[in-house]
């Protein structure tokens, strides 16, 4: 599997973040953030030029933040917030693609996968072809791209 470089996904994580959510991410976690527990996970499947999936896992109770700025509402409930979740992620997901393909192909997006995480979950079998941590507020996001048979030559 190709790898790459993880500034594709910085830049379209965080532009996503500032942009839908009213977040400005850093690129680097304190102790606080670091130590967060899982809250969530979104998984968009793609298929084009190349496949794979792109998974979004929040840490830290981040998802009422998200979606109230994404919102502009006090207190959503639990499933708008699972629903900002993944808009986030699809969002995030139409935003990496073109960075890294290159141009403008087209990608075709599968609907977001939303779950709450409990923290005993398994980790993936596989590695991400591209990873990266964001701190945000009091948490921190993962975003994971995974691709299938790596990027084309």
């Amino acid at each position: 599997m190709s790898s790459m470089t993880t500034a594709p996904l910085f830049t379209a994580a965080a532009s996503t973040f500032e942009d839908l959510a009213c977040l400005l991410p850093t690129d680097q976690l304190d102790e606080v953030q670091a130590s967060a527990d899982p809250e969530a996970e979104a998984h968009v499947a793609f298929t084009g030029p190349f496949a794979g999936t792109l998974v979004v896992r929040m840490h830290g109770r981040l998802l009422p933040l998200v979606a109230a700025n994404m919102l502009g509402t006090d207190e959503p409930s639990q499933s708008l917030q699972l629903d900002a979740l993944g808009e986030i992620a699809n969002v995030l997901c139409g935003n990496l693609l073109p960075l890294v393909a290159g141009g403008c192909p087209v990608f075709d997006l599968e609907a977001p996968r939303v779950c709450i995480l409990t923290g005993e979950e398994s980790p993936p079998a596989t590695l991400p072809s591209a990873s990266l941590c964001l701190g945000i507020e009091h948490g921190w996001v993962e975003v994971a791209l995974y691709l299938k048979g790596g990027l084309p030559a």
